[in-house]
């Protein structure tokens, strides 16, 4: 029988209800920027601003010594980034009614709920630190051989992402000397990561060219089975050199601009940094009253909660690039 009970008559009152004790798979997003930052952790007594500290590349010698002479004075400048670690958090109140009479397993999902929530937060802040890249920006095009240009200013609406444009986006992380990530776990050792919407990744995989290389002459047209497994199981894999990663943490149809989050980024190490106390992971507290609770003189609920210490700064942009692409 369809449909639900609008008046109290009929026993309606005496009726319960069975809940399933199954909860349904929580909906929760692919979160991958955060393991891409280079992090560090400030220790007791340090304080709460870091600073994280780059040195310039090593210049090119022109000319040998003269013999018993000094010369060649060289200059190696250091840039440093500051940021000041601050507070994170959420949390909300469980009636200690809830508590009884809820169905089994529904605090142990809410403890689940606030710590993807709390991922998020720091994901989002993380994301926004890449969107800052401004040095290098490429807007995808099909039109053009190598599936990308590079513009200081907005030229027209982009067209689909493609894997030409991811390995144009690589050359420019590469060409200020960045090199790649090692040590993240489930990363490949020594490969740049790309991070894209789930509408650039479609449009990554269906592209069908000629002249310029796509993902599926990358990635599936490979002897083997490699190929095939890539294929049937849906994983991005890697494209010259760089790994791709999907997440629903960026959106489409967004604005346009330089300073605005895109589709597409393309990261080297010390792009964007992470700083923390003690650890980088979020905590997640279920709070009791206790008998000198006095925002709680009923002890008639408790609370979850998630708190942090973080903060995410861009240090070089040279080492970030910024891709637009069409929307869905």
């Amino acid at each position: 029988m369809a449909g639900e009970f609008v008046s109290a008559s009929g026993g309606a009152q005496a009726l319960t209800t069975w809940i399933n004790p199954r909860f349904l798979a929580s909906l929760e997003r692919d979160l991958v920027a955060q393991k891409f930052t280079t992090k560090a952790v400030i220790p007791p007594g340090m304080g709460k601003l870091g600073r994280f500290i780059t040195f310039s590349n090593a210049g090119l010698a022109t000319s040998s010594l003269t013999e018993g002479t000094i010369g060649n004075s060289v200059d190696i400048t250091i840039t440093g980034v500051e940021c000041t670690i601050a507070e994170e958090g959420e949390y909300m109140h469980v009636t200690r009614l809830q508590d009884y009479a809820q169905a089994r397993g529904s605090r142990e999902e809410l403890l689940k709920r606030f710590r993807h929530g709390a991922k998020l937060r720091l994901d989002n802040l993380v994301l926004a630190q890449f969107a800052l890249a401004t040095t290098n920006i490429m807007y995808f095009t099909n039109t053009n051989q190598v599936g990308a240009l590079t513009q200081g200013t907005f030229p027209g609406t982009p067209t689909a992402a493609n894997a030409a444009g991811i390995i144009a986006m690589r050359k420019k992380v590469r060409d200020v000397f960045a090199t790649g990530l090692t040590g993240i776990a489930g990363h490949p050792d020594g490969e740049y990561a790309c991070m894209m919407g789930e509408q650039a990744a479609l449009n990554v995989i269906v592209e069908a060219t000629t002249g310029r290389m796509t993902w599926a002459q990358a990635v599936v047209n490979v002897p083997g089975r490699l190929g095939q497994e890539k294929w049937v199981s849906g994983y991005l894999g890697s494209i010259y050199g760089t790994a791709c990663y999907t997440t629903q943490n960026i959106s489409t149809g967004l604005t346009y601009s330089a300073t605005n989050a895109s589709h597409v980024f393309v990261t080297g190490d010390g792009g964007v940094g992470a700083l923390a106390f003690e650890d980088m992971e979020p905590q997640v507290f279920v709070n009791t009253p206790g008998t000198s609770s006095t925002d709680n003189p009923y002890r008639n609920f408790s609370s979850i909660a998630w708190h942090a210490f973080f903060v995410t700064r861009i240090i070089s942009e040279t080492r970030v690039c910024k891709g637009y692409s069409a929307g869905s």
